[in-house]
């Protein structure tokens, strides 16, 4: 591995000892391109920043006042990928000492050969006695929910010990967050953007129960968990609005039917247009707006309406197998078992139908920056052949 093509990124509020101590260690294990963000602190902690700058020539940007550590993440990724040449990986790391050298040593050698679509996280273990409970509980939790609703699994939903490529960190900057949700708001955005997450065992380190933390446990928490139900309800409302939608256009094709078409077909023929129309529009919500695929391919068109196709079918005929054998209402059977495919849908259309596939290896990603950086060169030299011939 390189050190020199990684770039070490620091956020840090209110430092103390502990980010010398941290700085010290780093410059020892020979990273050299590190950039620390002081996102606003005091005027009795700027010190710590003007001995990191110069006497271990790291590089420092500056926030005014405090905006948060997506906001600080995020400029500081446009300032990297704006004035750092060569590099491959950037690893973000508390400034706190809660992240140990070998551990970002360790990540740093894991991510070296990733595709290029790739986020590393540095994963902790929350079965020890010593974790604080709210850190443990605050884990555990969000994990459940990120599985069960986004279909995500992770081992560490808040660790602050991440890998990037320039790909990812390009990806990321557009993603909404201007404090600790940023940090989960990347994890979800991984989904969409089919961003594979590669995940290192590292050191469960907790320094007086993480007492130095500015993490609000109920309002960043709040932030974190409403972002995990937010696709979930977005997709509620759009089934809701869909239902809405199809009860009013079978009514109004019911009228305008009823007296010129048989009695066994009006009824048929407006559940069909209703449904077509309610689906269409289900659809076009659905994927621009619930799941955000930006991909324009007739693919999830064919596969949405074979999955509405699928539910119609298989929900007549479960409905007639409770009905009959199991003794069921026929209303009662069809909330159950409309119910269940509901759900079964949301996964469906998440993790099949609607995900993007746009892998890339590291490598390659590489070699054609490196054609691009030759064609440009060529066209400069293409230029300077034809002035020269004038």
């Amino acid at each position: 591995m390189d050190k020199n093509r990684v770039v070490l990124l620091i956020p840090s509020l209110n430092p103390d000892e502990k980010l010398i101590n941290l700085i010290k260690d780093l410059k020892q294990e020979e990273f050299n391109n590190i950039l620390v963000v002081n996102d606003g602190s005091k005027k009795e902690c700027l010190h710590f920043f003007d001995i990191i700058k110069d006497e271990y020539n790291c590089h420092v940007f500056t926030h005014f006042k405090n905006l948060g550590k997506g906001r600080a993440l995020k400029n500081a990724f446009n300032y990297i990928l704006s004035n750092f040449q060569d590099f491959d990986t950037v690893i973000t790391l508390d400034s706190d000492g809660q992240h140990k050298v070998e551990d970002v040593v360790k990540l740093a050698e894991k991510f070296e050969n990733v595709e290029a679509n790739s986020l590393g996280l540095g994963c902790r273990k929350f079965g020890k006695k010593d974790v604080p409970f709210r850190s443990k509980f605050g884990n555990i939790f969000t994990r459940m929910l990120l599985k069960v609703l986004c279909g995500i699994s992770v081992s560490d939903t808040q660790t602050g010990l991440r890998a990037f490529t320039k790909e990812t960190m390009k990806e990321f900057m557009d993603v909404p967050g201007e404090r600790f949700e940023y940090e989960m708001n990347m994890i979800l955005a991984t989904k969409n953007k089919d961003i594979k997450i590669v995940e290192c065992p590292i050191q469960t380190i907790y320094i007086e129960e993480n007492k130095s933390s500015h993490f609000n446990p109920i309002k960043d928490s709040f932030k974190i968990i409403s972002r995990l139900f937010l696709v979930f309800f977005k997709y509620t409302i759009a089934s809701i609005l869909s239902f809405l939608i199809d009860i009013g256009f079978f009514a109004l094709f019911v009228a305008v039917t009823k007296s010129w078409v048989g009695a066994n077909v009006y009824i048929i023929l407006s559940t069909v247009l209703a449904r077509i129309i309610s689906s269409t529009f289900n659809f076009v919500v659905n994927k621009n707006t619930v799941f955000k695929q930006k991909e324009r391919s007739p693919k999830f068109f064919i596969m949405y309406f074979a999955l509405v196709i699928f539910n119609m079918v298989l929900s007549a005929v479960l409905v007639d197998v409770f009905v009959k054998y199991c003794a069921f209402a026929e209303i009662w059977a069809k909330v159950l078992v409309d119910g269940v495919l509901f759900i079964l849908s949301f996964i469906l259309q998440r993790d099949v139908i609607f995900r993007s596939s746009k892998k890339k290896s590291k490598k390659k990603m590489k070699n054609e920056q490196q054609i691009s950086l030759i064609s440009e060169n060529q066209q400069k030299d293409d230029v300077n052949v034809e002035i020269g011939r004038e």
